[in-house]
């Protein structure tokens, strides 16, 4: 178990709409998405394949000011997006940096009270940022679900 207030992320890419973009090719075109939040992972933890992951350590998504890549910053979750990359388990997590306008938000109830929109900004995003029909969406679940992803993950990790 980890301590539940805050978590060490690594940051590697920064959030910027115009600053980062992932691009991809999809049909002989050339496509190109920015990010729509910090994108990094959690040191020390895997999706392991055993339970259905992608092998990797678990992506996060700080909602926040941009971060330089490279950073490790402490953010705290509030949920966890569920999603499928070729019948694989590639979650995302969802945090905020403490000290920035999102930073009182405590779970995605609060976030979409009172950031409408960023939500389903999110979902669409990664839904489609490999290109059509690459990632499933399951929907979001509770922060409560995002720490057992967590712990698992890090558990997964120490066994490795």
């Amino acid at each position: 178990m980890v301590n539940k207030k805050y978590i060490h992320i690594g940051i590697f890419a920064a959030f910027a709409f115009l600053l980062v973009s992932c691009t991809y090719s999809y049909q002989n075109k050339v496509m190109a998405l920015a990010y729509v939040g910090n994108y990094g992972m959690v040191p020390g933890t895997i999706s392991s394949k055993e339970s259905g992951g992608d092998g990797d350590p678990l992506d996060v998504i700080v909602l926040g000011p941009a971060i330089p890549r490279g950073s490790v910053v402490k953010a705290r979750l509030i949920g966890v997006l569920k999603l499928l990359d070729k019948g694989e388990q590639d979650d995302k997590l969802i945090a905020v940096l403490p000290d920035s306008p999102l930073g009182k938000v405590s779970n995605l109830k609060m976030l979409k009270s009172e950031f409408n929109g960023i939500t389903n900004i999110i979902e669409v995003w990664f839904s489609n940022y490999k290109g059509p029909g690459m990632m499933v969406s399951e929907g979001f679940e509770d922060v409560d679900q995002a720490w057992k992803i967590l712990d698992a993950a890090i558990s997964a990790y120490k066994r490795s």
